[in-house]
């Protein structure tokens, strides 16, 4: 059986992990002075799982006063490329999804 989260990156729930995070994008922002940038964060498409770590991690970042979004890109369905990966059609609908996401923020 996957076991994505174990396999892939079960380190994103841990906390260190998180604040480490945090901390290496809210350095990307002071770095390029640009404390407007949006920042955002994806989940899915191939899994869900690590929809509660990268919220948590944008509810600190924009706690920190950065400019932080999470990305949705889970579908309704299971990968259909090669090893459980996007398919061309996958990326069309993730690209999809991902748009409105983007323009809200964007103002597009």
């Amino acid at each position: 059986m996957y076991a994505p989260a174990l396999q892939d990156g079960g380190a994103a729930a841990r906390p260190d992990w998180q604040s480490s995070y945090v901390a290496f994008v809210a350095k990307l922002v002071a770095d390029y002075a640009t404390p407007t940038l949006p920042v955002f964060l994806a989940y899915g498409p191939i899994t869900a799982a690590y929809e509660d770590p990268v919220k948590n991690i944008v509810a600190n970042l924009t706690a920190a006063g950065v400019r932080a979004y999470a990305l949705d890109l889970t579908l309704p369905h299971g990968m259909t490329g090669c090893f459980n990966h996007p398919s061309a059609a996958d990326n069309v609908e993730i690209a999809a999804k991902a748009k409105p996401q983007v323009a809200a923020v964007l103002g597009w």
